[in-house]
């Protein structure tokens, strides 16, 4: 489904220049009080946002989820106001320039710290400027995923849907490490995407075909934006799924995204999304599908449960 899976691990490392694939920040008292105020307000939207993500009624989320964000750069407003001068959502890619100068980062890693920083910054865009509508949306063991667009758009040579994503309310694991050079934390999510599954009813309601991939693990994945955007509310994993176009007998879609970790305990943990709907005609080729068409029998259809 997608052959290439780009991650990217991202460390801080504060009080001075590290190796390649590590910046730091110069801390400045207002720097600091900056700083401190952002994570405050950052503070306040994850118990807001505990609330948020618990809704499991997609239209009721959807008006939650707006109100909250408004109610985010509102006062994160507020806090630019405060402090002007350091008002700079490039300020993490200047940086991470500034490093590459002076020979702390590769230049052969340039490229995918651009695409990264990039695509934080055209989500946190997105957000600031009240755009954000979750298209598809569901709640799981007090996760809410939003699909906020899904669009045709070449990849590799060939037509594909491009699905963006932001998973809310992740759990997190700062790990942090003193060395000779500095302090280096690394922020971890022990979530991993193990599914992604779809299956393909035809215009009588039978099953006409099912795409899955070997994982559900995104292209890109983002699982740390504040990183890139020190500004970011929290608790977000964004990311896209680029995948093939449905065939064009499709006339509903049975859709599932599957999650699993370890919680703290040592128990293992998955959450399922799953959605049922009719298939957008963009959604569709236009020519051979290339799947294998197969009979199924009445009670491997009837297997999997089905919501309205």
């Amino acid at each position: 489904m997608h052959p290439l899976l780009k991650t990217l691990t991202v460390v801080i490392l504060v009080g001075a220049a590290g190796a390649g694939g590590i910046w730091y920040y110069t801390t400045t008292t207002t720097q600091a009080a900056y700083t401190e105020a952002i994570q405050d307000l950052q503070q306040q939207w994850t118990e807001r946002l505990g609330t948020i993500r618990g809704v499991d009624d997609p239209q009721r989320y959807k008006e939650e989820i707006h109100a909250g964000l408004k109610w985010y750069f509102s006062e994160l407003n507020r806090v630019y106001n405060r402090y002007p001068e350091l008002h700079d959502v490039d300020k993490a890619w200047k940086e991470i320039e500034l490093n590459n100068e002076k020979g702390h980062i590769q230049t052969n890693q340039m490229e995918d710290y651009r695409e990264f920083f990039e695509y934080a910054k055209g989500v946190f865009d997105t957000l600031e400027r009240g755009e954000f509508v979750p298209k598809i949306n569901a709640e799981a063991e007090n996760l809410h995923l939003d699909i906020y667009s899904v669009k045709l758009a070449d990849w590799e040579g060939a037509p594909r849907l491009k699905i963006d994503f932001i998973l809310w309310g992740a759990p997190r694991r700062v790990e942090t490490k003193k060395t000779a050079a500095g302090t280096v934390k690394k922020v971890k999510v022990p979530l991993s995407f193990s599914r992604m599954f779809f299956q393909f009813l035809d215009a009588e309601g039978k099953v006409h075909g099912e795409m899955a991939g070997n994982t559900g693990e995104p292209t890109i994945k983002i699982t740390h934006p504040e990183r890139w955007i020190e500004e970011f509310p929290a608790q977000a994993v964004l990311g896209s799924w680029w995948v093939e176009l449905f065939p064009p007998e499709a006339e509903k879609v049975i859709w599932e995204i599957g999650l699993s970790g370890t919680s703290d305990a040592g128990n293992p943990y998955n959450a399922l999304f799953k959605w049922e709907f009719p298939v957008p005609p963009q959604w569709k080729t236009a020519g051979d599908w290339g799947g294998t068409e197969t009979v199924m029998p009445e009670e491997y259809i009837n297997r999997t449960e089905t919501t309205e």
